[in-house]
Protein backbone atom coordinates (compact mmCIF):
# COMPACT_ATOMS: atom_id res chain seq x y z
CA UNK A 1 0.00 0.00 0.00
CA UNK A 2 1.60 3.39 -1.44
CA UNK A 3 1.30 6.41 1.12
CA UNK A 4 -1.08 7.98 -1.46
CA UNK A 5 -3.11 5.31 -1.18
CA UNK A 6 -3.26 5.32 3.08
CA UNK A 7 -3.75 8.94 2.83
CA UNK A 8 -6.94 8.30 0.72
CA UNK A 9 -8.31 5.69 3.15
CA UNK A 10 -7.63 7.86 6.28
CA UNK A 11 -9.29 10.14 4.51
CA UNK A 12 -11.72 8.70 3.31
CA UNK A 13 -13.01 6.27 6.74
CA UNK A 14 -11.59 8.51 9.49
CA UNK A 15 -14.00 9.66 11.94
CA UNK A 16 -12.96 13.00 13.91
CA UNK A 17 -12.31 12.60 17.50
CA UNK A 18 -13.45 16.15 18.11
CA UNK A 19 -17.06 15.98 16.30
CA UNK A 20 -17.61 12.61 17.84
CA UNK A 21 -16.57 14.67 21.37
CA UNK A 22 -18.70 17.31 19.86
CA UNK A 23 -21.47 15.46 19.41
CA UNK A 24 -21.66 13.87 22.64
CA UNK A 25 -22.95 17.17 24.03
CA UNK A 26 -26.00 15.04 23.11
CA UNK A 27 -25.34 11.97 25.11
CA UNK A 28 -24.80 9.41 22.94
CA UNK A 29 -24.67 11.29 19.63
CA UNK A 30 -20.61 11.01 19.84
CA UNK A 31 -21.06 7.47 20.07
CA UNK A 32 -23.33 6.87 17.39
CA UNK A 33 -20.87 8.59 15.07
CA UNK A 34 -18.04 6.33 15.79
CA UNK A 35 -20.40 3.43 15.30
CA UNK A 36 -20.87 2.50 18.79
CA UNK A 37 -24.70 1.86 18.79
CA UNK A 38 -25.43 0.11 21.62
CA UNK A 39 -23.23 2.32 23.60
CA UNK A 40 -24.76 5.30 22.16
CA UNK A 41 -28.32 4.06 22.96
CA UNK A 42 -27.69 2.98 26.77
CA UNK A 43 -26.06 6.24 27.09
CA UNK A 44 -28.94 8.58 25.51
CA UNK A 45 -31.20 7.06 28.36
CA UNK A 46 -28.73 7.18 31.16
CA UNK A 47 -27.35 10.45 31.05
CA UNK A 48 -30.67 12.15 31.37
CA UNK A 49 -32.21 9.79 34.15
CA UNK A 50 -29.13 11.05 35.83
CA UNK A 51 -29.85 14.23 35.52
CA UNK A 52 -33.28 13.92 37.63
CA UNK A 53 -31.52 11.69 40.14
CA UNK A 54 -28.34 14.20 41.00
CA UNK A 55 -27.13 17.12 38.76
CA UNK A 56 -23.62 16.52 40.36
CA UNK A 57 -23.82 13.03 38.69
CA UNK A 58 -25.42 14.25 35.59
CA UNK A 59 -22.25 16.49 34.90
CA UNK A 60 -20.07 13.72 36.16
CA UNK A 61 -21.57 11.82 33.09
CA UNK A 62 -21.09 14.61 30.79
CA UNK A 63 -17.47 15.12 30.97
CA UNK A 64 -17.15 11.62 30.91
CA UNK A 65 -18.92 11.09 27.76
CA UNK A 66 -17.04 14.37 26.17
CA UNK A 67 -14.15 12.41 26.80
CA UNK A 68 -14.99 8.62 25.86
CA UNK A 69 -16.57 10.32 22.77
CA UNK A 70 -12.65 11.43 21.38
CA UNK A 71 -11.66 7.76 22.35
CA UNK A 72 -13.83 6.20 20.77
CA UNK A 73 -13.79 7.61 17.56
CA UNK A 74 -9.97 7.22 18.41
CA UNK A 75 -10.50 3.52 18.56
CA UNK A 76 -12.78 2.73 15.64
CA UNK A 77 -9.89 4.99 13.39
CA UNK A 78 -7.34 2.63 14.55
CA UNK A 79 -9.50 -0.85 14.31
CA UNK A 80 -10.30 0.26 10.68
CA UNK A 81 -6.86 1.19 9.72
CA UNK A 82 -5.64 -2.06 10.89
CA UNK A 83 -8.54 -4.30 9.05
CA UNK A 84 -7.82 -2.73 5.96
CA UNK A 85 -3.90 -2.93 6.09
CA UNK A 86 -4.59 -6.92 7.58
CA UNK A 87 -6.36 -7.00 3.95
CA UNK A 88 -3.30 -5.93 2.35
CA UNK A 89 -0.55 -7.86 3.81
CA UNK A 90 -2.48 -11.50 3.63
CA UNK A 91 -0.35 -13.26 0.60
CA UNK A 92 -1.77 -13.88 -2.20
CA UNK A 93 -3.18 -17.89 -2.66
CA UNK A 94 -2.46 -18.31 -6.24
CA UNK A 95 -2.48 -21.97 -7.22
CA UNK A 96 -0.70 -23.12 -10.50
Amino acid sequence: MTDAEIAAFEAAHNKSPWIASGLNLLPGLGYCYAKRWKLGVVAAIVVPISYFLSPWLFLWWWVLLLADGYYCARLYNCRIFREEWRRYEEPLNIEP
